[in-house]
């Protein structure tokens, strides 16, 4: 049996959310909050979206209906940036725009995702569908691209999304990040992990990881490297676009995060992580020794030498906030011309 369509009949919004909200926790987020926010049980949500460092989260089930609540607000975001693309036509279907209202309008929910864990995405679709902004940047009007080429982009985000979110040991990492401790190990002690190359070393050859702290620490490698491959993304995308900065908006919660707590040590980090998988890679297996000749060795260890250069980069470079400036200076001017348009009117 066919599934009927969640929102209207605009294909690419259908098979978004068909992955990204019609089931597991952003559907969960959303049966969660709904008669939450119908029957204005305001105590209830204050308590499930409250700030964690006035009060802290320790119960699963509160843990848990947070997590889909970030999941849902994720789909908004990724509807978004798809917006931008020109992926989702504009304008969004009324089931959708009926939804956001309900769900990022909310006074609970706004005060989670703007003043807590302040997010740009979700409020700017908010903005758009209440009418504080006519319209969002589009492709071949605000921004040079055209729409074949914006796809494109928005395709190989969705990519490295899926890369990013279905990764367990990421999301263990990125958990730690976000201020989740797991059996009374948290932040610090992965950083002070992260800062012993011999340490971090056992962590890389294991194939099995024995606990959380040695999985976030395999989740942070994978995710700097998926990162040296966003910054590619965006420098294709280019500097200037709009397109470029929904995208880095998007992982920009992380990316400040590590900025606040990694900035003065992500050269030691990285420099560490590259040392274990080198020498993780050389080191030989029991029972097994393969002789590489002197140039190939050279060879290899300058490669390793260079990538991990690019890495260092490409993260130093990510961690700079005014990638989402071409999205927010544009922004402001269609809302301005917007009350322009409204006072003309007027008068």
């Amino acid at each position: 049996m066919q599934k009927q369509f969640l929102y209207g009949d605009d294909v690419n919004l259908e098979l978004l959310s068909n992955e990204f909200r019609r089931g597991g926790q952003a559907k969960r987020g959303y049966v969660l909050l709904r008669p939450l926010i119908r029957t204005q049980k305001r105590k209830k949500l204050d308590n499930l979206l409250r700030d964690h460092r006035k009060k802290a989260i320790y119960k699963d089930k509160e843990i848990d209906g947070r997590e889909c609540v970030d999941q849902l607000i994720g789909f908004y975001s990724l509807v978004t940036v798809g917006l931008i693309a020109g992926r989702i036509s504009q304008p969004l279907p009324k089931a959708l725009c009926d939804e956001v209202k309900m769900i990022l309008g909310d006074p609970s929910v706004r005060a989670y995702y703007k003043e807590f864990y302040p997010l740009l995405l979700p409020d700017l679709l908010y903005q758009l569908v209440i009418g504080n902004i006519a319209s969002l940047p589009s492709p071949g009007s605000v921004y040079k691209f055209s729409t074949v080429e914006a796809g494109v982009r928005f395709d190989e985000f969705l990519m490295l999304i899926r890369a990013i979110e279905g990764d367990a040991e990421v999301d263990v990492f990125l958990g730690m990040l976000d201020d989740y401790w797991y059996d009374e190990q948290g932040l610090p002690d992965l950083i002070e992990l992260l800062g012993s190359s011999e340490r971090l070393e056992k962590v890389v050859r294991r194939k099995r990881q024995s606990n959380d702290l040695d999985k976030a620490a395999k989740g942070c490698i994978r995710y700097l490297r998926l990162l040296q491959e966003f910054h590619e993304l965006l420098q294709r995308t280019g500097r200037n676009n709009p397109l470029a900065g929904a995208m880095w908006l998007h992982q920009g919660y992380w990316l400040i995060q590590m900025r606040q707590n990694f900035d003065r040590q992500l050269g030691r980090i990285v420099r560490n992580i590259g040392r274990s998988l080198e020498a993780a890679a050389n080191k030989p297996i029991a029972g097994r020794v393969e002789k590489v000749p002197a140039r190939q060795q050279q060879q290899l260890e300058q490669g390793a030498r260079d990538t991990l250069g690019m890495m260092a980069t490409s993260i130093k470079a990510l961690l700079d906030p005014s990638w989402g400036t071409p999205l927010i200076a544009s922004t402001r001017k269609a809302v301005v011309i917007k009350r322009l348009n409204h006072t003309l009117s007027q008068s």
